[in-house]
Order: C-alpha cells, then structure tokens, then sequence
C-alpha cells in the first residue's frame, strides 16, 4: 500500500514532488487526461512542467491508448505520464504502458481515488515508477486534506526523500483550521444533507476561512500548499483509518452492489465504458445520464446525494479558467462529453429500500 512515510499537505504536492525527483525540467511536458480535477495540472505546474492532455475513451472516464499515441507522436519533449484511475476505474494499463515504454516516459498512477483496484490481479500503484494518494474529502480515505506516495523506482525514491527534508509543518493555524473542519464534516455530512454541506463549503472556502479543494488559477504565484508536509493531527489519523480500509472497502463495495442492481434493472444505456481485465474498487459510483443538469436540480429538490463532478475536463474550470490550466476546448471531445453526462452516487454510507426508490424516480424522471 503506502510503503514509507512520506506524507504530503496534499495529493497533488505528493505530485508535484514525484515530478521533480523524477528529473522533470522547466517547461517539458507531462501528459495528462482531460477528464480530471484541477489538482493534477496544479501538481504539474508546481513541478514547473506543462500538462498535456488526452482524452478518455468514449464514454468513459480512463484514458484514451488511442489518443495518448497520436498526441505523443505529435508532441515534443514529454517526459513523463500520469495515469488516473477515476472513481476507481482501472485504465487500460496494459495498452499505456506498452506507448509509454516507447517512448521511454516516467509513468505515474494517480491512485487518488482507489488503493485497491487490480488490473490482472495485480493492485493499482504496483505497475509503475510511482503512484500518488490523496485524502481530501470524497476520497476512499477521507481526511480533509493529505497525500502520500508509493515509489518502485529506487532512484526516485532517494531524490525524493532528499526533498522531502525540505518541506516544513503547516502553520499552527492551519492546524485548527483542519481540526475544525473534520468536526464539522463528520458532524453534519450523510446523504440527505449533502447539498446544504456542499453549500457551506464552498461559501467558506470561496472566503478562505477553511482550506478548499482548489488553489489558486494564478499560476505565477504557488501556493503555499506546496511548501508543507501533512499535518501533524492527520498523520495520526491516517494509520488509524489505513487499519480500516479493508473494513471501509467492504462497506463501500456493499452499496455499489445495491446502486449496480438498480441501474442494470433501470436500463444499460446508464452504465459506463470500462477497461478490461479490472477489479475495481469503486470510491463512486459513475452513471452515464441523458440530463445531467435536470437531474442535478432535481437531487438537489429532494435532498438525494448525486455528485455532478466532473464538470468540465478540468473540472471545475470553464473557458478562460480552462486556458489557464493549459486546455484547448475540443482537443478531448469524448472528455467534453463525458463532462455534460456522468454524475455519481456516493458509497460512503449504507442506503436503505427508501433511498434506493427515491433515487430511481429521479433517474427516470
């Protein structure tokens, strides 16, 4: 799993580490997929290097063999690659890997959303040089915030662990700050009062008075995110958490099983394109909808939990936002599309006969 104990303020700090000890210079390039949070090219960019991005297969939420071959044909100086496993969904890593050996490319699984997802039997972050974790709200492992890694690459690992001596604590303040927002998240937070959580968050972070998902578009000036290791009070948490994560899974997988008998009875046209050879281990549930902002509206109407990200391919970007993160709208069009389509149900909590009726009549609504 995590098999040392470097531990960062974030997932995408764990990131931008990797980058740099893998000997990623200024301005050469890392691909990426269109389909993602802002917390990847913020990691990249914090390395000083340049996103590319690559489109998902149609329908889904992995990355593209396909496109990532042709975009690297026609790219000069990528360096490196970042595979993300998204709300678990294993990538095609047997056709990435291959391209990326090619082209001889530091390769990075981004395992922010699963630790125990296979692909050939085998867990994610075991294929290649590295991998990265997060444990920000809506992760497998929620804390708040934190990151970690898992290098197999020994080179990487002792340039990193060099750096790693470089990094200092989080302010006091930023200490009671993350103290006070896990009291209030494990508090308030289940599925009937997702909408009025998620209101209250980002009302607050928009303020800056608790520490949101997404740091600043102002690329000239990192964030001090970027300077600091996990915090001392979340260090303790996560060995704690990480003894239940077989526990936790099991809970998880548990509810997917009731969601997935509801939406194969409801109608195919609902389910997602995946990988094959996978096992995953689902920290989501992703669903294709035909009116994904009806339905949105209408979860919100009656207090049902359904997530709309993704909302853009850097989500939660749009035009000159997506510009700065260095998108050009209509390169990834299966990524736009996807966008526009995919909303998913959370596993964090068991769901009862109730739920599960409330829920089908507004995906067949």
């Amino acid at each position: 799993m995590i098999e040392n104990q470097l531990l960062y303020f974030r997932g995408r700090v764990a990131l931008k580490e990797l980058l740099i000890a893998s000997g990623i210079e200024k301005d050469e390039k890392v691909a990426i997929q269109a389909y993602t949070c802002s917390a990847v090219p913020e990691g990249v960019f914090a390395a000083n290097a340049l996103p590319i991005y690559i489109d998902v297969i149609k329908r889904g939420v992995t990355m593209c063999p396909d496109d990532l071959a042709d975009k690297l044909e026609a790219t000069k100086d990528v360096k490196a690659i970042v595979i993300q496993h998204t709300f678990g969904i294993v990538a095609d890593l047997k056709k990435i890997l291959k391209i990326a050996k090619n082209y001889n490319l530091i390769v990075i699984e981004d395992c922010c959303h699963t630790f125990n997802s296979k692909f050939n039997q085998n867990k994610v972050g075991s294929f290649t040089d590295a991998s990265f974790y997060s444990f920000e709200w809506g992760k497998p492992i929620s804390l708040g915030l934190g990151g970690a890694v898992r290098v197999n690459n020994k080179r990487i690992l002792e340039r990193l662990e060099l750096q790693y001596k470089k990094l200092s604590d989080p302010p006091f303040i930023t200490e009671l700050q993350l103290f006070a927002q896990r009291i209030a998240f494990f508090v308030l937070y289940n599925p009937r009062t997702y909408w009025t959580v998620k209101s209250m968050f980002h009302f607050f972070s928009k303020y800056r008075l608790i520490k949101g998902n997404h740091t600043s578009i102002n690329l000239t000036e990192q964030s001090k995110d970027f300077d600091y290791k996990i915090s001392k009070t979340l260090r303790n948490k996560l060995a704690k958490k990480l003894s239940k994560l077989n526990e936790i899974e099991l809970k998880t997988q548990s509810t997917y099983s009731q969601y997935k008998t509801l939406i194969t009875e409801l109608s195919e046209k609902f389910i997602i394109e995946t990988s094959n050879n996978s096992d995953p281990i689902f920290v989501r549930y992703p669903i294709w909808v035909s009116n994904k902002n009806e339905l949105i509206h209408l979860a919100s109407l009656n207090k049902i939990e359904i997530s709309d990200w993704y909302l853009t391919p850097v989500h939660p970007y749009t035009g000159d936002g997506l510009k700065a993160m260095g998108y050009e709208e209509t390169s990834c069009p299966n990524a736009e599309l996807s966008s526009k389509h995919i909303v998913s149900l959370p596993l964090t909590h068991r769901i009862n006969e109730k739920y599960l009726k409330e829920l089908k009549l507004i995906l067949v609504s």
